[in-house]
């Protein structure tokens, strides 16, 4: 339970600042977005003379990921220090901290 609150709390201070950056044709975890809107968005695109799309999924994506590094460059944009020190605290799994934990789509963009 209390990961899920932790969970939960991180995305309603971070979301906000990284979906700013994203762009207007990526759909993947993102509030308000389905796979129907990115199915829409093709059949619209390829009368217009679009020819590519890219599906990825990167298998142990978050597992691989330097953690550390993730951390510092969620810092540089995220000056709220309550969320940061959640995202560093460790739980029931001693040996991952939050961050590694919620593999949050939205530290993963």
């Amino acid at each position: 339970m209390r990961d899920r609150v932790c969970q939960q709390a991180a995305r309603i201070v971070l979301e906000p600042i990284f979906e700013a950056d994203f762009l207007p044709c990526s759909f993947g975890f993102r509030p308000k977005r389905s796979a129907t809107d990115a199915l829409e968005a093709i059949r619209v695109a390829f009368p217009r003379g679009r020819q590519f799309v890219l599906e990825a999924d990167i298998q142990e994506f978050f597992g691989q990921i330097d953690h550390a590094r993730l951390l510092s460059l969620v810092a540089e944009r995220a000056s709220d220090r309550r969320v940061l020190k959640l995202l560093r605290s460790r739980g029931p799994r001693e040996d991952l901290n939050l961050c590694a934990r919620i593999r949050s789509p939205v530290l993963c963009h």
